[in-house]
């Protein structure tokens, strides 16, 4: 696993055990800052020896004691209130040292911003957020009480005639405490900036993962549906519930006589080529296609999706009619793949109240249209001639003025108790 990977994977631990991280790095940190302080900068010649002893014992037995602390903390119940605990005696501390040494290192512009930024990076954003005021507001009024000579400027040094760039030792030994201090900031930041990147890269693979799958899985699914549950709108989809839809229904006349005669794979293109071209047309006319069941077609209108009950009963004619039409182009083709019989498409179109939504068990669901006008609309196909579209009275009354029909009369289906008046679609 590369850094990128590991700082990934840390920003997923819990929170005591990511302030358990910090503080032994907290720890290596002050024991390398201070141990060089105490050997090279020889701070009894300028600064007091009780507050440089304090801070510097001050860090290390907090980090020693956070760090430990993390990760007993981390195995149990913890919350943003872990952060708290951590954060205040750290900033009290640091806050300490800087008001006693003042910006002779400048050391606030640089240890204030990356413990904000690591707060922001690694935890809450709340708390990365607050972190980040209470730097600038401890910034404005640590330069208000000076400014206003409330306290002693720097108090902790001894030495008021400290010029750092006297002694090559002090300025070498300063720069290398800040040295340090930056390089931890560009280290997180750079840690910050290439998980980004990779999260980014992950995402990007994730998203083009995801629509394969959409694609895939609208080819199994109704893709009105399929859209829906990816979307996370799954109210229309979840469970199932009564409403009034325009069922349509169809099948290949002479399809059987042809299954018999072609080879399978012959067989395939003819099936293939008639449901793509037939789905593609549902979709334009916002047609849900709900099943492909051996030759026939099952398409609902209204659901996933509603509009109006006079719309989706038109875009259904207007669909099988264009579905006619497309007979003779399939046909066409199919014969000159040397296909000799003709296939035709008889369709049955009804409108009514059923129930519609998921059905199944929890391990293998369907969305389906269920109820006696799914019925009619089968029924209706199965008295239709070869190349011509029936609607029921429900669908004629709310197309009428869009189409022209001849009536049929009244007819006993099966199935059906009362007799269900039919029109022949123009």
């Amino acid at each position: 696993m590369s850094l990128v990977e590991r700082f990934i994977e840390i920003q997923g631990w819990p929170t005591s055990r990511k302030l358990a991280l910090v503080s032994a790095y907290v720890f290596g940190l002050s024991l390398v800052n201070f141990g060089l302080g105490t050997l090279v900068l020889e701070p009894a010649e300028w600064i007091d020896q009780r507050f440089w002893l304090s801070v510097g014992v001050g860090f290390l037995t907090l980090s020693a004691v956070m760090a430990a602390l993390g990760w007993w903390v981390s195995r149990s119940h913890e919350g943003r209130w872990t952060l708290l605990v951590y954060g205040i005696p750290y900033a009290g501390l640091l806050l300490y040292f800087l008001w006693g040494i003042g910006p002779l290192t400048n050391a606030f512009f640089v240890l204030a911003p990356l413990s904000a930024i690591v707060v922001i990076v690694l935890f809450d954003d709340f708390m990365g957020r607050l972190a980040s005021v209470v730097v600038i507001v401890a910034s404005t009024v640590g330069i208000v009480v000076m400014a206003a000579g409330w306290s002693d400027y720097a108090p902790a040094i001894d030495d008021r005639s400290l010029d750092a760039g006297a002694s090559p030792r002090v300025a070498l030994s300063i720069g290398v405490m800040i040295l340090l201090a930056i390089s931890a900031n560009l280290a997180i930041i750079w840690l910050v900036v290439a998980a980004s990147r990779l999260t980014g890269a992950r995402l990007d693979e994730a998203h083009r993962k995801l629509g394969e799958a959409n694609r895939v899985i609208a080819r199994y699914v109704p893709a009105e549906v399929a859209q829906d549950i990816l979307e996370g709108r799954l109210t229309d989809v979840d469970g199932h519930h009564r409403r009034k839809l325009t069922v349509f229904f169809s099948d290949l006349v002479g399809f059987s006589d042809v299954a018999e005669e072609l080879e399978p794979e012959d067989l395939a293109r003819v099936l293939n080529e008639y449901f793509g071209e037939m789905t593609s047309i549902a979709h334009r006319h916002h047609g849900t296609v709900d099943e492909l069941q051996g030759d026939a077609l099952l398409i609902l209108f209204g659901a996933p999706h509603a509009t109006t009950d006079a719309e989706h009963a038109v875009n259904a004619v207007r669909m099988a009619a264009e579905m006619q039409s497309a007979m003779a182009d399939l046909n066409a083709r199919w014969r000159r793949a040397g296909i000799t019989e003709s296939l035709a498409v008889r369709i049955g179109i009804n409108t009514g109240v059923v129930t519609v939504g998921n059905f199944g068990t929890p391990e293998r669901m369907k969305y389906a249209a269920l109820g006696k006008h799914v019925n009619i609309a089968a029924r209706l196909q199965a008295i239709a001639e070869p190349g011509t579209t029936v609607l029921s009275l429900a669908t004629y009354l709310l197309v009428q003025d869009e189409v022209e029909c001849r009536e049929l009369g009244q007819h006993q289906l099966k199935g059906i108790n009362k007799p269900v008046e039919a029109f022949e679609l123009a």
